[in-house]
């Protein structure tokens, strides 16, 4: 007992200083540095800044105050698990900063995924020169280095030999009594399991029900309870954590935008069996060469990841080998378990396997299950360590064969290492964030609001042009008081107001977002194909020249005049019938020459509201709104015309209002395309009276 704790110290020790090396964080201001810093890993640093801010808790709904600002931002309608672990996290982050924290964690990662693969290597009686080098194997996994801190919850996949462990137990024919000190290790497991990734405790859930429905076939019910009192353990325990997020649409509504998936994703970012085998481009120790160019060339979707590496690929074909060669021979051997877990992975995760036949059914939650290539890691790991010890029992150098083995396993599955360049790249990126954010902060007094430009929406906004996803995070993990429009879950109708004030002309824009009391607009040169010159010059010509303009010309800060008392943005009711699904610059265009708008009055008693909006038409008409048999109003549309102060009473309940054209649609040019359409509508809002 005391050799392995020696020998897990010094795998540690090894593992440690691998990762510093990879990642070139060998001094204390290189670690004050995420190893990784842009897309993805932005995100997850702003989750981590608001779990040190103490917005994120456990069980309780998430509200972050410095986003969605002139409100606060809602991250309760988009799943996000691990509250625990974020929880503890921003504590840590609290006494040693943001950054360091998140390389911490992804150490942490790395160092638990060794320990754990050599305490269930060490209990299964694996020797143990085996269990450190499958460990170090494990620990080293292409998997985990390509997810990184971009995919932190993904890298954290430590507990899978756990996991395993657990499942074996269950499995067996007199399977896992509930009174023993292995049931209450394993509901240990489950309990950690269920508080980390998703798609790792639903794979876990699925192989235990696996394990009970092979008792049930023995006709041992008794011998079922266990794994079937694990599962709806994982199951109750990650529901409990994420209490706050799933009572939110009882009280709040459903909101069906934030979460967009189809049966197409399922197919998209399903494991392809190839990339098991094929390493990505720079990877691996054998290119295959042009099979390897002419698939990666045309890949798509989530790739690169499900890599074995060499030696998980030599223990995938260990575990194939024996019933193949029974099968062969005309004498079927008993079918490993391991192996039929490893065939249900695959089942399950294959573009039109199991999990698309669910998506088929609308059950499309789990979408990218490349990701459950790392259990097929750990299971072919496992067995080819166990075999390869049990072979090189009486050999003249068995120490010096696992040593080769993990010496394989890091040549084939390390990333190159990062050079000082890159590492003063990702410096020199971190510090122009913040001192941007710096100068954005000192310029600006109190709890100011800033509008951040272009609108995008979060999470999974995409990108806009060379404007990658979540950039306008940056500013927000640098200051302290500060509130940002950019944050809060797409999907819902609160935060509409900010596309409309986008489409706005710049002076109304600045009169708008000053009434709403913000004080400063930054824009994203970047996202804008003239690098944001013309709106830049635009804003200046009304009287709000750029501020700050950081190094770079990345981003310009824009000072407003607040005006107060500040005033909510003005809600919009929602498109009905008759219209193209996208605004466009004019605006929302109408398909016909009816074309419905949609109001909600939430009281008991009718509301009288004023209306504001402009219409066009891209040849001359009359175009006319009606509240059921009543006209409303009339307008000639020879151009543009704003019409405001339109005073209509809602009775309670939905309403609707129709736009009337007195000629039918023509073709129109757009958004680049030729369509039928009768006029467009911009800017709609809605004031109660």
């Amino acid at each position: 007992m005391k050799r392995d704790l020696w020998r897990a110290a010094l795998l540690t020790a090894f593992l440690a200083a691998l990762f510093c090396l990879v990642y070139g964080r060998t001094s204390l201001a290189a670690w004050s540095v995420p190893v990784q810093y842009g897309g993805d890993t932005v995100s997850f640093l702003a989750y981590l800044k608001a779990a040190r801010d103490g917005h994120v808790v456990p069980v309780a709904a998430t509200f972050v105050p410095d986003l969605g600002a002139p409100y606060e931002a809602s991250w309760n309608d988009y799943p996000r698990p691990q509250k625990l672990f974020f929880w503890l996290a921003g504590a840590a982050a609290r006494r040693i900063g943001v950054f360091p924290t998140a390389n911490a964690l992804l150490l942490l990662g790395h160092l638990l995924a060794g320990l754990a693969f050599f305490g269930v290597a060490r209990y299964l009686r694996i020797r143990p020169a085996w269990a450190a080098s499958g460990a170090l194997a494990f620990a080293a996994a292409h998997y985990i280095w390509f997810r990184s801190l971009a995919h932190l919850a993904l890298s954290l996949c430590w507990h899978i030999p756990l996991d395993l462990l657990v499942l074996g137990w269950c499995f067996r024919r007199h399977g896992l009594p509930l009174r023993s000190r292995r049931f209450a290790f394993a509901t240990a497991v489950a309990v950690v399991a269920a508080l980390f990734n998703v798609y790792y405790a639903a794979m876990l859930v699925q192989l235990l029900a696996l394990c009970a429905l092979a008792h049930l076939v023995r006709g041992s019910g008794r011998k079922a309870v266990a794994p079937i009192l694990l599962a709806v353990l994982v199951v109750g325990l990650f529901a409990l954590e994420s209490l706050g997020t799933l009572l939110y649409p009882v009280e709040h509504g459903r909101n069906l935008l934030a979460v967009q998936r189809s049966y197409g994703d399922l197919e998209h970012y399903a494991l392809k069996p190839i990339e098991l085998f094929l390493a990505p481009p720079g990877r691996g120790l054998f290119r295959f060469g042009s099979l390897a160019t002419g698939y990666w060339d045309n890949a798509r979707g989530e790739v690169g990841s499900a890599y074995l590496g060499l030696c998980a690929v030599l223990g995938l074909v260990m575990l194939v080998a024996r019933p193949v060669r029974g099968l062969l021979r005309g004498r079927p051997s008993t079918f490993p378990p391991a192996l039929a877990g490893v065939l249900w992975v695959l089942a399950f995760s294959i573009a039109g396997g199991i999990n698309g036949v669910l998506g088929s059914f609308g059950v499309v939650l789990l979408r990218g299950t490349n990701r459950y290539s790392v259990w097929i890691v750990a299971v072919a790991l496992l067995h080819v360590v166990g075999r390869l010890s049990r072979g090189t029992v009486g050999t003249r150098w068995p120490r010096l064969a696992a040593v080769l083995f993990a010496v394989l396993a890091l040549l084939d599955q390390l990333p190159g290492i990062a050079t000082r360049s890159e590492v003063a790249a990702q410096e020199q990126a971190v510090a122009t964030d913040r001192a941007f954010a710096d100068n954005l902060e000192g310029a600006l007094r109190g709890r100011a609001m800033v509008f951040m430009l272009p609108v995008l929406a979060f999470p999974e906004g995409g990108g806009i042009r060379q404007m990658p996803d979540y950039e306008h995070f940056r500013p927000y993990l640098f200051t302290s008081r500060l509130r940002y429009s950019y944050g809060t879950d797409k999907g819902r109708s609160r935060e509409d107001w900010q596309w409309r004030v986008q489409a706005m002309s710049p002076s109304l824009m600045i009169d708008r977002l000053e009434g709403y009391g913000f004080s400063a607009i930054v824009v994203d040169r970047l996202a804008y194909p003239d690098g944001g010159t013309s709106l830049l010059e635009s804003l200046a010509a009304a009287g709000r020249p750029v501020t700050i303009e950081e190094e770079g010309r990345g981003r310009a800060f824009v000072r407003l005049v607040p005006r107060a008392p500040a005033r909510l943005p003005a809600s919009a009711p929602r498109p009905g019938e008759g219209w193209y699904g996208r605004p466009q610059d004019e605006g929302l265009w109408a398909r016909d020459a009816r074309a419905e708008w949609l109001f909600d009055n939430a009281s008991s008693a009718p509301t009288a509201v004023t209306l504001a909006f402009e219409l066009m038409a891209a040849t001359p008409r009359t175009v006319s709104l009606h509240q059921g048999d009543r006209q409303i109003g009339s307008w000639r549309l020879e151009d543009t015309v704003r019409v405001s102060g339109l005073r209509v009473l809602l009775p309670p309940g939905e309403s609707r209002l129709e736009l009337r054209s007195d000629r039918p649609s023509e073709l129109t040019e757009i958004g680049n395309r030729l369509r039928m359409a009768a006029f467009a509508v911009r800017d709609l809002e809605m004031t109660e009276d």
